[in-house]
């Protein structure tokens, strides 16, 4: 009985990490989203002003 609750928690332990682990990975990703919306957006910005500034 004793080994039986020592797997148990052990098992426990592992779901646990496995769900902080998941978590991170969708911070992480969402924070990748996050920086290629930045970049996306200062490129644009670029290239409009190199477009609109040749007119002149």
């Amino acid at each position: 009985m004793f080994w039986l609750a020592i797997i148990g928690i052990g098992v426990a332990l592992t779901f646990i990490k496995l769900g902080a682990l998941s978590v991170w990975v969708g911070v992480l990703a969402a924070g990748i989203k996050l920086a290629l919306l930045a970049i996306a957006c200062l490129a644009a910005v670029l290239i409009w002003k190199m477009v609109s500034g040749s007119k002149r």
